[in-house]
C-alpha cells in the first residue's frame, strides 16, 4: 500500500462523528489506570502504608484477575443490557473501585479496591469495543483500532508524566481523585457512542449458546489462538526486559531504557500504517507480516550482544509490533459482529488477558532456570507460530466467513 495514500486513508475515519469520542473514553479511562496503578500505588502508596513496597505489585495482581474473570463473563450481560448500558455501569463500577481504595489505609482496603476497580473496568473495555465496532463498517475497523491503540500509549504517558511531576508526600488519596476525574469525565463523554446492541442471526438462542457455537467455529477458534499466541509472547518479552539487560548486554537500566526510543519510534509508525493497510490488504496477511517481523528481530537481538546492533532490532520489533497490533482489534471485532455478537468480543478480550497474565508467568519460570536469552527465543517463537496460524487463516479463507443470513445490524 502506497505511503502516499496515508494522509487520505486517515482523514476519511478522522470525519467519522464517533471517532472522537471512541478515542476519547478509552484515553481517558487508561490514563487513570496509570494515575492509580502505575503512580499513585507505586509512589504515593508505599509512604502510607507503612512502606509496604510490594503492595502496587498485589494490587495490580487483584486488579488483572478481578479484570479478567469480569470480562469472562460479562458477555451474556451485554447481550442483555446493551454496551451502552455496560459501559455506563462498568464506569460506575470503577468509581465504586475508587471510593474504597481512596481512604484505604490498609493492605486489605487497598486489594479491596483494585478488585471493584478491575471488575469495572473489565466491564467497560468490552461495551467500549461493542460501541465502537457497530459504530464503523468493516473497511474502518483497522484505522479504529489503531487510532485506540494510539490513545492507550498516549494516554499511559501522560499517566506516567503527570505523576512524576507529584511529590511522594502527595496523599494517594488525591491520585485517586484526580483519577475519578478523568473516569467521570469519560462518563459524560459516554452516551455520545450511542447504545447499539449487536443481535446475533434473530434466533431464539440465548447468548451462552451464540458464544460458544461461535468460539468453537473455526474462525472463532484461530483468533482466540492469535490473540493468546501474541499477548503470551509480549507478556513474556516484558517479563525479562531488565534481566535482558543486566544479563545479556551488560547495560544499566538507563542505558538499556535508551533502546525504548527506537522501539517506540518503529511502533508509532507501525500503528500508522498498519490500521489503513489492515483495511486494504486485509486483517491476517498483514498480521502474518507483522508478527513475522517482531518475531525475526527479538529471535535475532536473542543473541546479539552490542548496543547498536540490538537498538536496530528493537526497532525493527517495535515496527513489527506497531504494523500488526490494530489487526488483532479489528479482526475480533469484524467476528463479533458476523458470528457472536458482544459477547464473543468479551471473550476475545478475556482471551487476551489470559495471555498478559501467562506470558509473564512463563517468562519469570524460565527465566529463573535458565536466563533471559530462552525466554526471548519462546517469544520469538510464539509471534513466529502467530504469523503461522494468521497465514493458514487467510489461505483457508476464514477471513472471509461471514453468515448466510446477516444478522439485524451487522451486515458490516
Amino acid at each position: 500500500m502506497p505511503l502516499v495514500s496515508l494522509p487520505s486513508l486517515w482523514r476519511e475515519v478522522a470525519r467519522h462523528p464517533r471517532l472522537w469520542a471512541c478515542l476519547g473514553v478509552g484515553f481517558l479511562i487508561d490514563w487513570a489506570f496509570a494515575l492509580v496503578f502505575l503512580m499513585g500505588l507505586q509512589v504515593q502508596a508505599p509512604s502510607h502504608l507503612a512502606g509496604d513496597q510490594a503492595i502496587a505489585g498485589y494490587a495490580l495482581a487483584v486488579y488483572g484477575l478481578a479484570k479478567l474473570l469480569s470480562q469472562a463473563v460479562c458477555g451474556p450481560l451485554l447481550e442483555r443490557l446493551g454496551p451502552g448500558w455496560g459501559l455506563r455501569l462498568g464506569l460506575a463500577t470503577v468509581l465504586g473501585g475508587m471510593a474504597v481504595l481512596a481512604p484505604a489505609v490498609h493492605k486489605a482496603g487497598v486489594l479491596a479496591g483494585a478488585s471493584v476497580y478491575g471488575a469495572g473496568a473489565g466491564l467497560a473495555w468490552p461495551s467500549l469495543y461493542a460501541l465502537a465496532s457497530s459504530s464503523f463498517p468493516q473497511g474502518e475497523r483497522g484505522r479504529l483500532s489503531s487510532g485506540m491503540a494510539m490513545a492507550s500509549v498516549a494516554a499511559l504517558a501522560a499517566g506516567v508524566g503527570v505523576g512524576l511531576l507529584l511529590p511522594e508526600s502527595w496523599p494517594l488519596a488525591a491520585a485517586v481523585a484526580s483519577a475519578a476525574t478523568m473516569v467521570a469525565l469519560a462518563a459524560l463523554v459516554a452516551p455520545a457512542l450511542g447504545t447499539t446492541t449487536v443481535h446475533v442471526r434473530g434466533v431464539r438462542e440465548g447468548p451462552v449458546s451464540v458464544l460458544v457455537s461461535a468460539a468453537l467455529r473455526p474462525p472463532g477458534v484461530a483468533v482466540t489462538l492469535l490473540l493468546l499466541l501474541q499477548t503470551t509472547a509480549a507478556g513474556a518479552l516484558v517479563s525479562v526486559f531488565r534481566a535482558w539487560g543486566k544479563e545479556l548486554l551488560g547495560a544499566s537500566f538507563h542505558v538499556q531504557a535508551l533502546l525504548l526510543v527506537p522501539a517506540a519510534a518503529g511502533g508509532g509508525v507501525g500503528l500508522v500504517w498498519g490500521g489503513p493497510a489492515a483495511d486494504r490488504v486485509g486483517r491476517l496477511p498483514v498480521m502474518a507480516a507483522g508478527t513475522s517481523l517482531v518475531g525475526l528481530a527479538v529471535l535475532g537481538a536473542s543473541s546479539l550482544r552490542t548496543l547498536p546492533a540490538v537498538g536496530l532490532m528493537a526497532a525493527l520489533g517495535g515496527l513489527g509490533l506497531g504494523f500488526a497490533t490494530p489487526t488483532f482489534g479489528a479482526v475480533a471485532m469484524d467476528l463479533a459482529r458476523w458470528w457472536g455478537g458482544d459477547a464473543l468480543l468479551a471473550w476475545f478480550l478475556a482471551v487476551e488477558g489470559a495471555g498478559h497474565a501467562l506470558g509473564p508467568a512463563l517468562g519469570g519460570l524460565l527465566e529463573s532456570t535458565s536466563g533471559p536469552a530462552p525466554v526471548l527465543k519462546l517469544a520469538a517463537g510464539l509471534f513466529l507460530a502467530c504469523a503461522a496460524v494468521a497465514l493458514a487463516g487467510w489461505r483457508a479463507g476464514w477471513q472471509q466467513l461471514r453468515p448466510a443470513v446477516p444478522a439485524r445490524g451487522n451486515e458490516g
